[in-house]
């Protein structure tokens, strides 16, 4: 299975759905056909972009509306599901951020970013979502993470970072992705130390320092997780 077709068995039939930063519309399409929607609404911060499903969409049965838009605040607020995927945390986090109110009334945001998923989590938190599920699937040599995610006005709070970094079901679930994740980190980890503990200044051993404390936790954590 891949990161699209992961996405989208997240996604409820028979709901309202916007796909954010569209692109071609590969996510909308595939919904469209698959979970018998009410509607499907595919955006784009540019034109030129949201144009190629536009074109697409003139030759084809699919109703799909589209909107150039930046980000969701100014969707309509009776959207069920947003999707948001390809990007990064911290962007991820801006978008949902400068749209409060309309991903606050969403039945579920279902999130996938390619970086900074750490920050993502805990943003979520501060921002009372709960996250209700997380899934990873493995495409073209990365690992991709999905979150779904829906606010509850409640305070949520991991007490173990390992959580943040990796994902608290992901974890509690022994995912055997997570385990190959950090496997490659450990390993990346421990090569940048041989890269550079031939360079003998402080930098260099503060920063050999903090890659072994980040080493020791993972090694903790994989006994755990293959346990």
């Amino acid at each position: 299975m891949n990161r699209i077709d992961k996405i989208v068995e997240f996604v409820d039939e028979n709901k309202i759905v916007a796909d954010i930063g569209s692109d071609h519309g590969i996510t909308a399409i595939k919904i469209y056909e698959e979970k018998k929607p009410k509607k499907v609404i595919a955006t784009d911060i540019s034109k030129e972009s949201l144009q190629k499903l536009v074109d697409k969409l003139q030759h084809s049965r699919y109703d799909i509306e589209t909107i150039v838009t930046d980000g969701i605040r100014d969707l309509p607020k009776n959207i069920d599901e947003i999707i948001i995927s390809g990007m990064g945390g911290y962007l991820i986090s801006k978008i949902i951020k400068n749209g409060i109110d309309v991903a606050k009334l969403a039945d579920k945001l279902i999130l996938q970013a390619n970086n900074s998923l750490d920050h993502l989590r805990k943003f979520l938190h501060s921002e009372g979502f709960e996250i209700i599920d997380e899934a990873n699937v493995y495409e073209e040599n990365y690992i991709y993470t999905i979150i779904v995610t829906k606010y509850t006005n409640q305070v949520n709070k991991y007490d173990n970072n390992d959580y943040y970094i990796y994902g608290k079901k992901n974890i509690e679930n022994k995912d055997e992705l997570t385990i190959k994740y950090i496997e490659r980190e450990l390993n990346h980890s421990k090569t940048v130390i041989n890269n550079i503990k031939s360079n003998d200044t402080i930098v260099v051993k503060n920063r050999i320092k903090e890659l072994e404390d980040k080493i020791n936790c993972m090694e903790n954590l994989l006994c755990k997780l293959k346990s």
